[in-house]
């Protein structure tokens, strides 16, 4: 007697939820395993991409190609060379940052021609100066991609050898949550939910796409993604190095360009300034300022960019940190040492 076969569609069936969890196990390995890209050259032309080289620290990983176009100097950094010895009696400002800090060089002859990019950094300096009978020098070391592990070795490798008064941070959103994938949505209304780069795992990725977080489940989630700690505990590591050094530490608070009226980070705004407050150093969220000066979209360059200002953005940031350094007397225009301590 011949043995009966299962039905076919059985085979099927179990063939096919074979290859489901076998793609299931292979993502999850995929998820679990890969390394975090880097960032460097992201959105920037093949010629722009050449401004970086691999760099010898396993925290940097990229770096600025000095020289490069005549636009980063042969220092490394974008401005004006300086020399590491400060002038007598000058205020000398070493800015960290990303993108945003470093402005925009698409224009590479019209940056060359202004001595470099147009940027909170070098406006401060402008007016700073014309209230002072004291150098005031601002050293930009941003680079586009870092995060803000990157940013404060970059303070530890370099920014401090050039003996600063003062240490500020261009903080963007996106050393917090991967943007891209949380903001750009097909109707253009941001929506809180996570990307591929949130380190999310399988059962999280199926459980976005049913049911996605709630505003409230989504921000504490937020907190304990590694890139958030990543950023705290740089940020704590600048907070030592401010008390250890005597040197005072801003942190600026970039906001997203999207609708100001429904804007859907606010809570994360709160949580950083609590935080840098509380490590000791100051918060200057920008998202009050920008607010009310104008339409989101009176900062953009492009309409899809809602990370980098342009210059009439740059020119709120700069006059916020203005207002604190001579609130707080980091900036003293008449004194030729700066005494200025941390909080």
């Amino acid at each position: 007697m011949r043995s009966q076969s299962p039905p076919r569609w059985r085979t099927n069936v179990a063939i096919l939820l074979g290859a489901v969890v076998l793609y299931l196990i292979g993502l999850q390995v995929y998820l679990s395993l890969r390394a975090p890209p880097t960032r460097a050259g992201a959105g920037y032309n093949d010629s722009q991409k050449t401004m970086w080289r691999y760099s010898g620290d396993p925290v940097l990983r990229d770096e600025l190609v000095p020289g490069w176009h005549g636009i980063i100097n042969d220092s490394g950094f974008v401005g004006p060379d300086r020399t590491k010895a400060k002038p007598t009696g000058a205020f000398r400002i070493v800015g960290l940052g990303d993108s945003i800090t470093i402005g925009d060089i698409a224009d590479e002859k019209g940056v060359r021609e202004r001595g470099g990019p147009i940027t909170y950094l070098s406006l401060a300096e402008q007016q700073l100066q014309s209230r002072s009978t004291r150098p005031v020098e601002t050293l930009n070391f941003g680079v586009p991609g870092y995060d803000t592990q990157q940013e404060v070795r970059q303070l530890e490798v370099r920014g401090l050898t050039y003996q600063p008064d003062l240490i500020t941070l261009g903080y963007c959103l996106n050393d917090w949550i991967e943007l891209p994938f949380t903001v750009y949505t097909s109707d253009g209304v941001p929506q809180l939910k996570w990307g591929t780069d949130d380190h999310l795992n399988v059962i999280e990725m199926m459980r976005q796409q049913l049911a996605p977080a709630s505003s409230e489940k989504f921000f504490q989630q937020s907190y304990e993604r590694p890139l958030w700690k990543a950023s705290v505990a740089a940020l704590t590591r600048l907070a030592e190095i401010s008390r250890e050094r005597k040197i005072p530490a801003v942190v600026i608070i970039f906001p997203m360009l999207l609708d100001f009226k429904t804007y859907p980070f606010a809570p994360f705004h709160q949580k950083l300034v609590a935080l840098v407050d509380g490590l000791g150093m100051t918060a200057v969220d920008l998202l009050p300022a920008f607010r009310g000066a104008n339409h989101p979209t009176s900062f953009r360059a492009q309409d899809a960019d809602t990370v980098h200002p342009v210059v009439a953005g740059h020119g709120v940031a700069a006059a916020e940190l203005l207002k604190v350094l001579l609130a707080k007397n980091y900036f003293l225009p008449d004194r030729k040492e700066t005494a200025a301590t941390p909080r």
